[in-house]
């Protein structure tokens, strides 16, 4: 939401990139998605995640 209304402010509604001339909410929107798929790489660990834990040996008191 800065990217696009600073960039409307700044630039007077296209950023420049490249050279090519993006509006500011689509260029917000692309930064969002590409910003969530860089967040999103990787394994997520919960914190009851029990597969780790390795059952103790059994034995057997006579």
């Amino acid at each position: 939401m800065v990217i696009g209304i600073g960039g409307n402010y700044t630039f007077g509604g296209n950023i420049p990139f490249f050279g090519m001339k993006i509006p500011c909410i689509a260029g917000a929107a692309i930064f969002g998605i590409v910003l969530n798929l860089l967040l999103s790489i990787g394994e997520k660990k919960s914190k009851n995640d029990t597969s780790e834990i390795k059952p103790e040996a059994e034995t057997a008191e006579v």
